[in-house]
């Protein structure tokens, strides 16, 4: 019992060490792609509505 408590505390600590590592780098990578005016409009995280390709 005491190794299965155990486990399931390592795997969740990775998942979560995961997230809060990855989570400002995937922020910054679609902030990369937004203008000024879209990133003050939509913040960083919320993808583009259209694409303007002029």
């Amino acid at each position: 019992m005491k190794h299965a408590v155990f486990s399931g505390f390592k795997y969740t600590t990775l998942v979560v060490g995961s997230i809060v590592t990855l989570l400002p780098l995937v922020t910054i990578f679609l902030a990369s792609f937004k203008t000024g005016r879209e990133a003050r409009r939509h913040g960083p995280l919320r993808p583009a509505l259209r694409v303007d390709l002029r």
